[in-house]
């Protein structure tokens, strides 16, 4: 009887990675997430040991015990005798380092044999398109945090979940940017995106934004990394913005002669490392292209490493993250932040709020918002370089765009027939529109009084829409 061989793994390594951190070891960038360990009971323990230093409580093996209790893992982690096992695998922590190189290049391999074993398994399929073969063979695995690996490590624990249910929401740059989120912001060459970054940089670093709309809570350090313009052009526009955003603070800033060299999910935990060493309140990333080295940034499979990758970062240090990133060349007819954001669709998924910006005039930008947390704003932004005050943003009070051209047309239809009501479906029709983005639109309207909105009774019944009559707007 042939059996199989067991993938790569060293348990001693694991039980003296984890014993170090139990001695007080701090990892830094080389800190491993639990799905990196082959023993499901050390993937709870790390697990364990992550949730304390989230919480900022000292890890060591009495803190680590109640936690797993409170989680209700400490069973599967081996129980309390298990954890002082550990503590004792090693005399000192003066070797995580080594212990964590070690079980990492165990995870590394596991992660290669499986990607090959999917591989083979879709191009023995031969159902599936040589396309699907191809894709599966160039996906990155991201080898650093074990991204792709089967089996998966431990749920989150109950627990925890009830603990995140209640976080409050708190705005760094209200409504577009909070604590713990990402928001993408898109804009097309010459676009202005890089200099309305800059502007909210130093905004948030010094806890104003003079130029309406937005409301800052509180100041905060703020980082700047742009990878495509040098740090004499950045510097100049944080001068010339000086003169309308007061304050003596300057953002951290690394042009594209300095710019720090990482790709997600490979650098994930340095860059996290590194984050929480600089004390960042705001990292804004200046274009998001430098930072991933898959080759269709279209493809959803590519791209998913790289965006649960960007989500666990937000999610570990806490802070508000901007990415910067080019819009599609061209518009594809429906609403503009989702058709006209360039990329995989999965993009967007990661973003907590999407902001497309677009230039209307010479001196003159539309700033459209898509958020998870507030309702779809849009803004009218001047942006006068001849003037102290170079940006000013208020609320945009004629839609344009898509939902311009339903508005229209809705209050065309209730032009000719007062007493109507109309479908998604049947003001998409008129506009030549999807019936997905028209009901989008409406949605939207309605939800800002713009038009009026009504239930049809019975099951099923759905909801129709009218313009309302002139008197009234």
């Amino acid at each position: 009887m042939n059996i199989p061989e067991p993938p790569p793994h060293d348990l001693d390594a694991e039980k003296c990675y984890l014993g170090s951190l139990l001695l007080g070891a701090d990892p830094g960038p080389r800190a491993l997430p639990p799905g990196a360990f082959y023993c499901g009971r050390h993937q709870r323990i790390c697990a364990g040991i992550d949730a304390l230093r989230r919480k900022g409580i000292e890890v060591e093996a009495v803190a680590l015990r109640t936690e797993l209790e409170r989680q209700g893992t400490l069973a599967d982690a081996g129980g309390p005798e298990y954890i002082l096992e550990v503590q004792g695998a090693v005399p000192t922590s003066a070797n995580v380092d080594f212990h964590a190189t070690t079980v990492n290049e165990m995870a590394v391999r596991r992660a290669h044999i499986e990607k090959s074993r999917r591989v083979e398994a879709l191009a023995r399929d031969r159902a599936r398109g040589i396309e699907d073969v191809e894709n599966a063979a160039k996906l990155t695995v991201g080898e650093s945090n074990a991204v792709r690996r089967w089996p998966p490590g431990p749920p989150v624990p109950v627990s925890e979940i009830l603990d995140l249910a209640v976080l409050p929401l708190e705005w760094v740059v209200e409504p577009i940017l909070a604590k713990g989120q990402v928001t993408m912001l898109y804009a097309g060459p010459k676009g202005a995106k890089s200099s309305l970054a800059a502007a909210l940089a130093l905004a948030v670093e010094n806890g104003v934004w003079p130029g309406g709309s937005f409301t800052i809570p509180a100041a905060g350090h703020v980082g700047l990394v742009n990878f495509e313009d040098g740090k004499k052009r950045i510097a100049r526009r944080l001068m010339k913005y000086a003169g309308q955003i007061p304050g003596r603070k300057l953002p951290a800033i690394w042009g594209s002669e300095n710019a720090p060299t990482f790709t997600l999910p490979d650098d994930e935990a340095a860059l996290i490392a590194w984050v929480k060493a600089e004390g960042f309140l705001l990292l804004i990333v200046d274009v998001i292209v430098y930072t991933t080295d898959v080759e269709d940034e279209n493809s959803s499979a590519q791209m998913q490493p790289w965006c649960a990758s960007m989500r666990r970062v937000a999610d570990e240090t806490g802070i508000a993250i901007l990415l910067l990133h080019h819009k599609r060349k061209g518009e594809k007819g429906g609403s503009s932040v989702a058709d006209m954001a360039r990329g995989s669709s999965v993009l967007g998924g990661l973003a907590d709020t999407l902001l497309l910006l677009d230039r209307t005039g010479e001196k003159t930008l539309a700033l459209e918002s898509n958020s998870k947390d507030a309702p779809p704003t849009r803004w009218k932004v001047t942006y006068d370089l001849d003037v102290i005050a170079v940006w000013q943003v208020e609320p945009e009070t004629t839609p344009a765009g898509l939902r311009g051209r339903i508005l229209a047309a809705l209050k065309a239809m209730t032009s000719e027939n007062p007493a109507g009501t109309w479908t998604a479906k049947d003001v998409a029709e008129k506009v030549g529109c999807s019936e997905n983005n028209s009901r989008d639109e409406l949605k939207a309207l309605a939800g800002t009084g713009t038009i009026l909105a009504e239930k049809r009774a019975g099951r099923g019944g759905g909801t129709v829409y009218k313009a309302k009559p002139d008197e009234e707007e």
